[in-house]
């Protein structure tokens, strides 16, 4: 399965780059429906319900035109930018959607030939949805207009919002992906890694992708470059650690070559069962390859790449190339690249990674040689000297050192004398800025930086669940609390009442208040231990509406039905939703241990 992005039913996608075209529009309350025919008591408010079947014999939820050429003219009454339509048949009626031609463009339906063809929908007479994917990118457009000749059935359509950037469609992987590897591939090809076919049992060679060797390799080449947000990948049932501590690259350079391109990312070391999902860490990477590289066997059954456009603001820079260090000290033979080096501690007698002032008030500034957005900023001590990075200012902008208080205060770190890393987070969200300044009263001794880039939006920061969530369910908690559901310890023995919460009514429900609103990208629902399949086919809603009231609210997704043993992670289909209450609801027993909550931009990052 390849995740290009999702798609649009009740409300519009968001916008990527922040393009208005790249928004949309809901459909449900502006959009105005025209056809040729009766519409059988259906009006656009209909098509656009998210109730996608209908039996024979009702009227209500789809709309019929018998004659030989029925059309359907679809005003979104503002022009946008679609990247595809997807059409529901009506229930028993399954191949009246088949070779439908789907226009878009500005002129009405008088002179719909005038107006790019998205695309049309397969012959084959299944009893699925149709999606069009207008094949050349995204088109423009104020009307998308439907014909077809012969009876045309719809109960539903979903339109697909996004920019008109090639690099954000990605690319068709099963059909042009080509794989290459350093080892046998146990009769797998690329086609199998794109098959939707996400697990193996050990004696099956289908569906899996084996290299025995110490250090095995897979590349795919998308054969085209393409803007890539995230990687998830599958394991192989019964070999699920053999997912752990996968390196991903992605960039324009072949294998031989991989360490020219960016690390994406490398998937956690935690030997669970589940799926592994790596997420570029300063936004997504531009490339025709993706390389996966791990110290031990890989085994790989499915392969996800969810593409997304590339704002150089979110990307932030390549520090340990292009960053210039300027201080008022020494810097003990410690030069940028040092301090970005991944080289995170150094001991009280090498001066190769670190940077020490031994002045009164040393200041460090790092020139990032161009504006981006700046979300944290990670600083890791000396060895034996942990202290010596308490109580530093950290502050961003575009002023250099001489007028830094100009720039904004992003935070300062916390004066416990500890011996751990210390993170900055911008209190108000991401700050713009070229320059990044730290500055402490005393010896301040650095070995390593780390920047989080992010677009600036104050719902990102999101809140500290742990601290200010208030919990409300229609049921006893067992001993379960707010607290309990973001204190990180992710599963619980179906004997102990400490970590977990259970509902055992019929419909069970659990709200989850922010105490203000954020914007929310996914859901992760960590599940009770023996009791896994009660995080299945749960319905995350996100709004400001409160539980009485949770219809009104954005569905953000339902956790999927697979009855395996892992966590459930629900990413909003049409990326961020703002709110500040979070709804779970489900049909039978539902059983949570734990709770995370991913916050994000409702921009260029979604």
């Amino acid at each position: 399965m390849i995740i290009l992005s999702t798609l649009l039913t009740l409300s519009a996608l968001v916008s990527c780059c922040n393009d208005p075209l790249c928004v949309g529009v809901q459909c449900d309350k502006t959009a105005v429906g025209k056809s040729n025919e009766k519409w059988d008591q259906c009006g656009v408010d209909k098509l656009f319900d998210g109730k996608k079947t209908a039996d024979s014999t009702g009227y209500n939820y789809y709309c019929s035109w018998p004659n030989k050429e029925p059309w359907l003219q679809i005003d979104l009454t503002q022009e946008a930018s679609i990247r595809s339509v997807t059409i529901h048949p009506r229930l028993k009626y399954e191949t009246r959607i088949t070779d439908i031609q789907v226009y878009i463009g500005n002129n009405a339906i008088e002179n719909f030939a005038k107006n790019k063809l998205c695309g049309t929908t397969d012959s084959v007479m299944d009893k699925g949805v149709k999606t069009v994917t207008c094949k050349n990118g995204p088109v423009k457009g104020r009307y998308v207009q439907f014909k077809r000749e012969g009876v045309m059935d719809i109960t539903e359509l979903e339109f697909e919002f996004g920019c008109n950037d090639p690099l954000c469609v990605g690319v068709e992987c099963d059909k042009t992906a080509v794989g290459k590897s350093n080892e046998k591939w146990d009769q797998c090809g690329v086609d199998k890694l794109f098959d939707g076919k996400k697990t193996a049992d050990s004696t099956g060679y289908n569906y899996y992708c084996s290299w025995p060797n110490k250090e095995p390799w897979l590349q795919i080449d998308l054969t085209q470059e393409a803007s890539i947000r995230s990687v998830t990948i599958h394991p192989r049932l019964k070999y699920e650690t053999r997912i752990t501590d996968i390196q991903v690259y992605i960039g324009n350079n072949a294998i031989e070559n991989f360490a020219k391109n960016k690390l994406c990312g490398t998937t956690d070391s935690v030997m669970d069962k589940g799926v592994k999902t790596v997420t570029c860490k300063n936004g997504p990477v531009k490339g025709r390859y993706v390389q996966f590289k791990r110290e031990g066997v890989m085994d790989i059954t499915e392969l996800e790449f969810e593409f997304g456009c590339n704002d150089p603001l979110c990307v932030g820079v390549e520090c340990d190339k292009t960053a210039v260090g300027k201080s008022n000290e020494k810097w003990d033979q410690c030069g940028v690249d040092k301090l970005f080096d991944g080289k995170k501690t150094a001991d009280s007698t090498g001066y190769n990674y670190y940077c020490s002032w031994p002045n009164k008030e040393p200041w460090l500034q790092i020139d990032l040689t161009q504006e981006a957005s700046i979300r944290s900023v990670t600083i890791h001590p000396r060895l034996k000297y942990e202290t010596r990075i308490t109580d530093i200012q950290v502050y961003i902008g575009n002023n250099a050192i001489e007028n830094f208080a100009k720039n904004k205060l992003c935070g300062t770190t916390d004066s416990v004398m500890d011996k751990g890393v210390k993170t900055v987070t911008c209190k108000n969200g991401p700050v713009k800025g070229r320059y990044v300044q730290f500055k402490r009263e005393g010896v301040m001794d650095i070995t390593e930086l780390e920047f989080e880039f992010g677009c600036n939006d104050p719902l990102c920061v999101g809140v500290e669940c742990d601290k200010t969530a208030v919990g409300k369910s229609n049921e006893k908690w067992d001993q379960c609390g707010v607290d309990k559901l973001f204190d990180g310890k992710k599963t619980a023995d179906s004997t102990g009442y400490n970590y977990y919460c259970s509902w055992p009514n019929k419909e069970p429900w659990l709200q989850i208040d922010l105490t203000q609103e954020a914007s929310i990208r996914s859901v992760t629902i960590h599940p009770r231990l023996k009791y896994e399949t009660r995080i299945t086919d749960i319905q995350v809603y996100i709004g400001n509406n409160e539980i009485e009231n949770f219809a009104k609210n954005k569905l953000c997704g339902t956790t999927d039905s697979v009855m395996d043993k892992g966590v459930k992670t629900v990413t909003c289909k049409n990326g961020p939703i703002k709110g500040r209450y979070v709804q779970f609801k489900r049909e039978g027993v539902m059983d949570i241990t734990e709770l995370e909550f991913g916050f994000g931009c409702d921009d260029c990052n979604a």
